[in-house]
């Protein structure tokens, strides 16, 4: 693991963003055909990984720009996997952890017309440019 990811794992997080963290284990109690759609379980793994890049990005974002953000909602998403989703007076990102641990994040932003962004993330990096993305 590179110095950054391991010192950003070393800092404490702030309440709000723990306790969203700590809720949102209650994913994994969801059954198979949770949503009567036929959608699998959610796997540990699949939810550490959605945990661990909200964490991330979240310390990453406090120690380059000094504020917390507001956590994101973290919610079951199709075929097993996770959504993070993130909501500011201007902008709606989100952001979908696949439950294969080699496939990237999927992600869509919106703002106004001219404002949209889409693309993959490495979950394993900080990415904390989405985060300012979606705050400026």
């Amino acid at each position: 693991m590179n110095t950054v990811v391991e010192t950003i794992h070393q800092v404490p997080l702030n309440q709000t963003l723990a306790e969203a963290l700590r809720t949102s284990r209650s994913i994994l109690d969801l059954p198979d055909d949770w949503d009567d759609e036929g959608s699998p379980r959610f796997g540990e793994a699949t939810w550490r990984r959605a945990t661990d890049f909200v964490k991330l990005a979240a310390v990453a974002f406090q120690q380059r720009f000094g504020v917390w953000i507001e956590p994101p909602r973290i919610l079951p998403g199709p075929a097993g996997s996770i959504d993070l989703q993130w909501r500011t007076a201007e902008r709606e990102l989100l952001i979908n952890i696949p439950k294969r641990a080699e496939a990237p994040a999927d992600y869509y932003g919106s703002g106004d017309a001219q404002d949209a962004v889409k693309g993959t993330l490495n979950t394993s990096l900080p990415n904390e440019w989405i985060l300012l993305w979606l705050t400026r």
